[in-house]
């Protein structure tokens, strides 16, 4: 049976998970408990519970809840995704859009082979509006070049609000989706044993102890 050493933690993130609080949570574990050796790795959200139950990881933050009832997912804070938007668009003009608004904008889509990752997640979130193949989609790698396009009034895209917060400077907006409000629950997946001797045990502690809740609200523009 997989065991918890004192001296390492195994974390997993979702691949690209995002939040401004996440630094804080390994600020204080490094402060709080500097002999303990964190062990970062990122996975696609959709082998969460295969990685878990096969004793992969100690503890994890992912937005792919668990079946599996030597764990428990318990969420820390659900972001809401919003539309991207260059601050000149007309879009700007209302806190929320319709997808009729945005049928004949430019789409800005990720590399379908060197982010599938983001791809597949990005594209689910079409089907489930209907739309899985925008008008003139562009593709990008990364999404520093994404926001650059958005930015530049190129196109539009979907994606996290708390993404588009930390590129406000950048001239990019964030706006609701009004026909279907888009939401992803993340969720701190830990072991359904409580054990408070333990290193995980402690780092679950810090995360709950963390207003997550706050840093997702969409500033107002």
């Amino acid at each position: 049976m997989d065991t918890v050493t004192s001296d390492k933690l195994r974390v997993l993130l979702s691949h690209g998970l995002s939040h401004p609080q996440l630094a804080t949570l390994l600020a204080r574990q490094r402060a709080e408990e500097p002999r303990v050796k964190v062990q970062l790795s990122e996975s696609d959200p959709s082998l969460t519970s295969r990685q878990f139950s096969n004793g992969q990881y100690d503890i994890g933050i992912s937005r792919s809840a668990i079946i599996d009832e030597q764990w428990d997912a318990v969420p820390l804070w659900r972001e809401p995704w919003v539309v991207a938007t260059s601050i000149h668009s007309p879009l700007r003009q209302s806190l929320s859009v319709t997808m009729d608004q945005l049928i004949d904008c430019p789409f800005i889509h990720w590399d379908p082979v060197l982010c599938y990752e983001n791809y597949r997640e990005l594209n689910a979130i079409l089907e489930s509006l209907g739309n899985p193949q925008p008008a003139g989609t562009r593709v990008v790698r990364t999404f520093d070049m994404m926001m650059t396009l958005v930015a530049s009034g190129q196109g539009v895209t979907i994606t996290p609000a708390s993404k588009v917060k930390r590129y406000l400077p950048w001239g990019v907006i964030g706006r609701f989706l009004a026909d279907v409000p888009l939401t992803t629950t993340v969720c701190l997946i830990q072991r359904s044993r409580i054990d408070t001797t333990s290193a995980w045990w402690r780092f679950s502690q810090r995360a709950l102890s963390i207003d997550w809740e706050t840093n997702c609200k969409l500033a107002s523009i």
